[in-house]
């Protein structure tokens, strides 16, 4: 490092001696700058010899610094152990006047120490151990010189020197590693096994690195882990070995900084037969002999060599004399200690052509019918020429020879020629050739037939075991004659009758089937029609696994059963668990079937139970360690076997029960480990403190086995401590074994307590009305406990359950419900359990439906299910929905809903045994008017007056009889008429006036009164004047009017009525009604019905006036007198 001092920034005057001393660190340097300072000062500041003085001290420093450097630097070195005394550290340096300092950092001392600072060590000890020129401060050569050399003298030695900084280098006293020990593995090197390999060296240093050859080929540094410890290093190397390890030489090479060395091992791998074939694929004529080689490596040696066919026959030789007839493969096998291994020779067999005419060699076929032959050759290769040949004229290159219409020329001897070229082992190939001849003879073939069962059933449908006969009809045979032939669906070849009737006296499921009957002769064939026959029974067992026990290891993922059955009709397949039925929804099982038609018309069906679903967490647990079955029924009948298998879940020792146990002071106290496995353990044992607990004064022990389920095995070994002290308290140990393993679990005994808060809250069955809960009981704190559940939603608490479930019912559809649970003992409550949220299940209400009829006033509601009910329910007018009927309506019926102030009704569906939940989307009946029924209302009062009524006039009718007694006084009569008033429907009596131009005084001359009464709906117009107004008609209630009248000599007599009716709108108005005598009025042909008239004798005429055409000789009021002359008494109703 160089320092340069200007002189403006150096004032000595300004500085002391020894802050000038500072600034220069050499010493010699130092001593100059001394003596400048002392001369400078003698000087006054402003003085030429003041400042010359200054300039050169300035350039005596800079030069003092600016020319050192290092002539030989530190350098790093390497010394043997025990061979090299002394070591050397260089470090020369100009000028040599600089201040040098020398530390050292060896590796076993854990902080750098300085050893030198020139001109001398710190301590003679130092001294002894190191050294340095004599005439460093004149040479500048400052190297080290280190004696007795040792391990210990390693490190890294540094050289400080002023104004130059530092120079560092490491010295190593080395020793060579030792000559490296590969271990190998203690089994048999094999192929595709990773075995691990370990080099160690002994002493080294520094500690000695690997390198790992493999047949001269360096393997990476991964490969390999080295390690150091103790003064030993290892490597150690994994590595998966094939069977071209085999032989190979493995070095391991030690080295270090200072030489190398290694050993080696030579490999012996053991691995299964290697084969070398002389032939994969092989061409040759049949029966052609040929020749294979099979060359086999192997270690340890083949124990056996051999050929094989494809049958698994054993050839005694690799040379056939023969050969083969047909394509084949042979296997070359060898066998060792290791394997098997195979090889496999495809042969191809060529042969030359053999011709066969398919139709044969005679043919008769109907005249003008189409001929077709067919020439199949056999051949390898495939013939490259087939030919048709009549005599020596070729007639068609093709298999196929078709006549269209065959005529008696076409009758004579056809031949097919066909030609190949195989090949042989030599690989030569050659020409061959064959021929087949046939004849052909023209004839007609047989009608068809027809085919019946007997006996007749319309479905096809028989019970197995029932004998049943079909028959073929033919009526005629043809020529020559045919035979006749039976066929089934699913068989190329036919039954084995040959008769009319094909009878099975003892038919199987496996019978059914299509059938039909062919008749043939050598010309032609015909087949019936088709009749399709199915035998019904039981299903049949059609096992998929024998075996009646399994072993499977818990846990284990996809594990599933299998069973089949076939039949028909087809079954259906159930399973069973330890004779309780499985369901798919159960959330631990998952059943699946697959059916397809075995032989037709069995239906085969597997089912398959596979350990999986929505609540399985993993694989095989302990409760799948059960008796599994599964049975068929079909619409036949149940199956006589059904399929077994033991499922033995295999897992080592698990411990049930609690993590503690509670007791006071003084007293006895059972600590129980519960063991559940299987196999079964075969040793339970009690330690404290890691000491094995045996029995004495203080310790007792008692033990239990029994089954769970089926063969699945739980041991309890209790240890009772006698007369608990506070020693007693604490930790205690259960140790136990089976065949897969040992385990073990802590129990601390501790004072009673309240128990620990239940845990794995959880649903197990959640439908619309109800949520199970299920939990786990957590420690009981040293006394008998029970369950407090819990609903927050709606602060329903149960309290006192005994079991880890409990069923909340009442619930509502689509709801959210809280959950929570703890659990009380004699010293008080747990803390409580998680919080679940469960929400319940939807409800499907099917709807009901209802029907209102108007005229009735009725509401018929229809109910679809007896497991539900209907509720009637109102509205008037848009306002809400009220119930009407009372109860929840269990049957359909009807409802009369007369009165009831409501103008449209509907129906809710309800739970039975809820009638609180009911769907919220109900039928909505068509609506009616709450007004109608206040109209029915009103009309029912209306009539109830008009019976009063009626009463009335009847009264007075007897009374005017009773009048009549008085005598008649003649030629008293006045013109004027006397109408006794009527009352109208509202009890207003109504007046009619009479008027005619000749008018008589009748008094109580009158004999009696008739009323008649016309509903409204029977006016209609005559052939008189203009008809009255519609809405004059529409606004008309009742008119009554009474007329009285005397017959005249003339054939005519007009009568005006003027009467006083009542209108809806409670106004009188006045009505005329003209009465006429005249018979040619109407014109009957039949005096019309008595007491009422005719519509066509009473219409409005216009403005209030109704016309009454009536004829004087028809009976009136019931009764006339045979004088036309005598006076007539008429009382007309009209009620409009």
């Amino acid at each position: 490092m160089v320092h340069f001092i200007s002189l403006e920034s150096l004032r000595l005057a300004d500085y002391t001696l020894y802050e000038l001393e500072y600034l220069v660190i050499d010493t010699k340097v130092m001593l100059y700058a001394h003596n400048m300072v002392l001369r400078i000062l003698a000087f006054g500041r402003d003085s030429a010899v003041h400042k010359m003085l200054r300039v050169a001290f300035t350039i005596t420093l800079w030069a003092a610094v600016s020319c050192a450097e290092f002539v030989n630097q530190p350098t790093s070195v390497v010394y043997k152990q025990g061979v090299d005394s002394t070591g050397y550290v260089a470090c020369k340096i100009s000028p040599p006047n600089l201040n040098v300092i020398w530390n050292i950092q060896l590796l076993n001392v854990p902080h750098p120490q300085v050893i030198y600072s020139s001109p001398s060590f710190f301590n003679d000890q130092l001294e002894t151990k190191y050294s340095i020129n004599t005439d460093a401060s004149s040479t500048g050569n400052y190297s080290l010189i280190i004696h007795n050399l040792e391990r210990g003298d390693s490190g890294r030695y540094t050289c400080q020197v002023s104004s130059l900084g530092t120079q560092a280098a490491n010295v190593t006293v080395a020793d060579p590693p030792g000559i490296p020990v590969i271990t190998a593995p203690s089994v048999a090197l094999r192929e595709r096994v990773t075995s691990t390999f370990s080099c160690e060296s002994e002493g080294g240093f520094p500690a000695a690195a690997f390198t790992w050859l493999l047949a001269d080929t360096r393997l990476s540094n991964t490969a390999h882990t080295d390690s150091e410890s103790a003064g030993v290093s290892k490597s150690v190397l994994p590595m998966e070995l094939s069977y071209s390890h085999h032989g190979a030489l493995l070095t391991c090479v030690s080295h270090n900084i200072l030489s190398s060395t290694n050993s080696s091992i030579v490999l012996n791998v053991q691995y299964k037969p290697r084969l070398t074939l002389s032939h994969t694929e092989l061409i040759i004529m049949r029966g052609e002999p040929f020749q294979l080689m099979c060359t086999v490596t192997a270690n340890p040696a083949v124990a056996q060599k051999q050929w094989l066919t494809e049958d698994g026959n054993v050839v005694s030789t690799s040379f056939f004399g023969n050969g083969v007839l047909d394509d084949t493969k042979l296997k070359c096998r060898a066998e060792n200690s290791l394997g098997v291994t195979e090889e496999t020779v495809q042969i191809t067999v060529h042969y030359q052509p053999t011709v066969l005419i398919r139709e044969g060699n005679a043919i008769n076929v109907s005249e003008s019918s189409e001929i077709r032959l067919t020439c199949d050759v056999d051949a390898k290769p495939a013939a490259g020429r087939v030919e048709w040949y009549r005599g020596n004229q070729l007639i068609k290159r093709s298999a196929e020879l078709i006549i269209a219409s065959v005529t008696k020329q076409h009758s004579g001897k056809y031949r097919c020629e066909a030609t190949n070229n195989p090949t042989s082992y030599d690989g030569t190939s050659s020409s061959f050739s064959d021929f087949d001849e046939v004849f052909v003879n023209v004839q007609y073939g047989p009608k068809q037939p027809t085919f019946e069962v007997s006996p007749v059933d319309p479905s096809g449908e028989y019970r197995a075991k029932e004998r049943v006969v079909m028959k073929c009809i033919v009526q005629d045979l043809g020529n020559p004659a045919g035979i006749i032939r039976w066929y089934k669906t699913n068989q190329s070849d036919p039954l084995g009758a040959i008769s009319a009737d094909l009878i099975l006296d003892n038919p199987q499921v496996s019978d059914g089937g299509t059938y039909w009957c062919q008749v043939e002769n050598t010309i032609s064939s015909a087949i019936s029609n088709r009749l399709t026959i199915k035998f019904a029974d039981v299903p049949q067992l059609w096992s998929l696994n024998s075996s009646k026990e399994t072993n499977v290891s818990i846990g284990t993922i996809n594990h599933q059963l299998q069973c089949a059955y076939r039949g028909f009709p087809t079954p259906e397949i159930y399973w069973y668990k330890d004779s309780k039925a499985i369901s798919g929804d159960m959330g631990l099982y998952t059943v699946e079937s697959d059916t397809i038609i075995d032989v037709e018309p069995y239906h085969r069906v597997t089912s398959t139970l596979k350990f999986a679903g929505k609540d399985r967490e993993s694989g095989l647990m302990v409760n799948d360690f059960a008796r599994y079955s599964c049975i068929a029924y079909n619409s036949v009948g149940k199956s006589k076997l059904n399929y077994e298998i033991h499922l033995n879940v295999l897992f080592s020792p698990k411990f049930s029960g609690f993590s503690k146990a509670a007791t006071e002071l003084g007293l006895d106290v059972e600590i129980n480990c519960l063991v559940l496995s299987y196999p079964p353990v075969t040793s339970i044992q009690f330690f404290r403190g890691g000491n094995l607990i045996e029995p004495n004064s203080k310790y007792s022990f008692s033990i239990s086995e029994y089954n769970v389920g089926n063969r699945v095995y739980q041991q309890k070994r209790s240890l009772k401590v006698i007369s608990v002290s506070a020693e007693d308290y604490g930790d205690y140990r259960c140790e136990t074994t089976n065949a897969l393993g040992t385990e073990f679990t802590d129990i601390k005994l501790i004072k009673t307590s309240v128990p620990d808060p239940p845990t794995g809250l959880v649903s197990t069955n959640v439908t619309w009305g109800s949520v199970t809960l299920s939990w786990t009981a957590a420690f009981d704190g040293g006394f008998t406990q029970a369950f407090t559940a819990e609903e927050i939603t709606e602060n329903k608490l149960i309290e006192g359950i005994k079991e880890t479930q409990f069923t909340f019912q009442g619930l509502s559809p689509l709801k959210t419900y809280k959950f929570r649970v703890y659990s009380i003992n004699e010293r008080g409550s747990s803390g409580k359990s998680q919080e679940l949220s469960v929400t319940t299940l939807s409800i499907q209400i099917p709807p009901s439906t209802l029907v209102f009829d108007e005229k009735s006033m009725t509401v018929k509601v229809n109910v679809n299910s007896t497991a539900f009910c209907t509720k009637l329910q109102g509205s008037l007018d848009g306002q809400p929905y009220e119930d009407v009927s009372g109860e929840c309506i269990l049957t359909s019926k009807e409802i009369l809903v007369r009165g009831l102030p409501y103008t449209s009704y509907r129906v809710a569906t309800c739970v039975v045994n809820r009638p609180d939940i009911c769907n919220e989307s109900s039928s909505v009946a068509a609506q009616t008017s709450a007004k109608n029924n206040q109209k029915v209302v009103i009309g029912v009062v209306v009539s109830v007056f008009l019976v009063l009524l009626i009463v009335v006039v009847i009264i007075a009718v007897i009374i005017l009889r009773k009048k009549r007694q008085n005598p008649k006084s003649a030629g008293t009569a006045s013109k004027s008429g006397h109408i006794n008033p009527i009352l109208t429907p509202n009890g207003v009596p109504g007046e009619v006036h009479y008027s005619h131009p000749n008018q008589y005084n009748i008094n109580s001359d009158l004999d009696e009164d008739e009323i008649d009464a016309i509903p409204y709906g029977e006016f209609k117009n005559s052939k008189a004047e203009s008809p009255v107004p519609a809405q004059q008609m529409q606004n008309l209630d009742y008119v009554y009017a009474s007329v009285q009248k005397k017959s005249s000599e003339q054939n005519k007599m007009n009568e005006a009525v003027n009467a006083t009716y009542q209108s809806k709108s409670g106004k009188p108005n006045n009505l005329n009604i003209l009465v006429s005598d005249n018979s040619e009025a109407i014109g009957y042909d039949e005096q019309p019905p008595s007491p009422y008239r005719s519509p066509n004798d009473l219409a409005f005429l216009g403005d209030g006036v109704m016309s009454f055409h009536r004829y004087p000789s028809m009976s009136e009021s019931g009764y006339s007198t045979p004088d036309s002359k005598q006076l007539k008494k008429v009382v007309y109703e009209v009620i409009v």
